[in-house]
């Protein structure tokens, strides 16, 4: 696989269940992707779904309209260039509630 989807949802939404994974891999494979085994990156938060044979661009598209009221992140990207990182922030002090 050269390339992985991520879902991410929002924390006042409902939890990722079996069922989203499997329908954003249904989603992927009727446009002519080719997936594999999901992997949590956070338990019912976030996960990735590796594919091939479909564009990012594409695969980000077709998911964000499918999932539009399911109120989640989604964004594809090439597994060679990515890379992970950790963004440790004290939010409280940074959120401008009027402006």
């Amino acid at each position: 696989m050269n390339n992985v989807v991520t879902i991410v949802v929002k924390s006042d939404s409902r939890d990722l269940t079996r069922e989203d994974i499997d329908k954003v891999k249904n989603t992927l494979e009727n446009t002519g992707a080719e997936t594999s085994e999901h992997e949590w990156l956070s338990q019912g938060e976030a996960v990735d779904i590796p594919f091939k044979n479909l564009p990012n661009d594409i695969a980000t598209q077709v998911l964000l309209e499918r999932f539009k009221y399911r109120n989640a992140d989604v964004f594809s990207q090439n597994i060679e260039s990515r890379e992970k990182k950790m963004l440790i922030a004290d939010m409280d002090s940074t959120i401008i509630e009027v402006e």
